[in-house]
């Protein structure tokens, strides 16, 4: 349950003009007409995340949005940033886009620039709240901001449609959205002083719970960054594998990941073989019942802790043990952390005394990177419809082994 403030949204705008008595007279209409717009924005920070239409990263230009002027012409002391008139306006909005980074929204930058202006700016200028540090991609240059938009997206491994967009240029907003539908464009003021409450009224930037992985975001796609460097040293990946000296730890679902769990089944759309979404009260009833199975996954390197980055739930049924769901989150694609996972599901229904493993695999337009994942793991395709196709694997001729350099 998720509880909607009505008192403080009646005294954010003012009580004295909430409520038409003519209206109500008339139409038995409790809102007046000029607040029901406000009324339902602030329905839609509900409901946006609940379907989970929200935004992963939000990608900003610079001159004239982060900071006043232009970086090329005016120079590092001729820009507008800091704590009082003109340049206060592009602090908050810096401050506003501090506050959505600590809860789990990447930051990025798309600016049409020279990279060591830019730079220098970012990392010297006294007003500047947010420094590179803060920014999990950049894109400085003169390339179309479309293509570089498809580029921050390849890099940090999330969909076209997981971007937002912020830029005080209109003609840069209209061709992002001719060119990339998917991407959430910001639409800015000529007013810089209303930046900030543009972006902190955004609802596809809501969250309703917050998890210690969303917080830890940023930090986590730094090292990222580190493990992608280091991976170019070697010739093969399971040598690769080795040096990076991952462990996984697996449990059943707890009240301490319940939250996590949920979340996961809700925005995780590339590796998701079902990609059923569930709530946490759903999540929490499965949980009693012993037929159902909830595991979650948690991996750390020696470049750190990636946190809880997979879910898998079971249904048991005679001497089949069906997968409900099995997903994993972008970052550890592809680093055996899948197969540990399934190994263990399998590992698990034998010990309990089930013959096979069963799992759907139900195509959707991102999770093209988990198609052909039961086939390589030994299953058999046992059935096709139009939702999708049924693999088997027999638990006794074909067992599924843990894989190498993963503890």
């Amino acid at each position: 349950m998720y509880t909607l403030d009505y008192d403080a949204l009646i005294a954010q705008h003012g009580s004295e003009h909430w409520h038409d008595e003519r209206k109500w007279l008339m139409a038995r209409l409790p809102i007046a007409a000029g607040h029901l717009l406000d009324m339902a924005r602030e329905w839609m920070r509900f409901i946006v995340p609940l379907s989970g239409r929200t935004a992963k990263v939000l990608v900003c230009d610079l001159d004239n949005t982060l900071w006043g002027g232009v970086i090329g012409e005016d120079g590092m002391a001729g820009i507008k940033v800091g704590p009082e008139h003109p340049g206060a306006a592009f602090q908050a909005l810096q401050r506003v886009l501090l506050d959505q980074s600590r809860k789990g929204i990447l930051l990025a930058v798309c600016s049409k620039n020279n990279l060591d202006d830019a730079m220098e700016a970012i990392e010297k200028h006294p007003g500047m709240l947010l420094r590179a540090k803060h920014f999990a991609a950049v894109r400085i240059n003169w390339t179309d901001k479309a293509q570089n938009l498809r580029e921050i997206a390849q890099e940090l491994n999330v969909g076209i449609d997981a971007l937002a967009f912020l830029d005080d240029n209109p003609f840069e907003r209209e061709q992002v959205r001719a060119a990339l539908p998917e991407v959430t464009v910001i639409d800015l003021s000529k007013n810089p002083m209303e930046y900030a409450s543009a972006v902190r009224n955004c609802a596809v930037f809501e969250r309703l719970t917050l998890s210690a992985e969303d917080q830890q975001r940023t930090a986590m796609y730094a090292e990222q960054k580190q493990r992608a460097s280091a991976e170019q040293t070697f010739q093969s990946k399971e040598d690769f594998f080795r040096y990076l000296e991952q462990e996984a730890e697996l449990e059943p679902v707890t009240d301490l990941t319940l939250a996590r769990v949920a979340q996961l089944t809700q925005k995780t759309s590339q590796f998701n073989l079902t990609t059923r979404r569930y709530t946490e009260p759903q999540i929490a009833d499965m949980a009693t019942k012993p037929e159902w199975n909830i595991f979650s996954i948690i991996v750390r390197d020696r470049f750190g802790d990636h946190g809880l980055v997979g879910v898998a739930i079971t249904h048991d049924e005679g001497e089949q043990c069906e997968v409900d769901t099995f997903l994993l989150s972008c970052r550890v694609i592809g680093r055996t952390v899948e197969t540990a996972l399934l190994a263990h599901l399998a590992e698990s229904a034998v010990q309990r005394g089930r013959k096979r493993l069963l799992g759907w695999f139900l195509p959707t337009k991102k999770n093209a990177p988990a198609r052909d994942f039961y086939e390589q793991h030994g299953f058999v395709r046992t059935e096709t419809n139009a939702a999708g196709s049924l693999w088997t694997l027999d638990l006794k001729s074909s067992p599924c082994a843990a894989p190498i350099g993963l503890s």
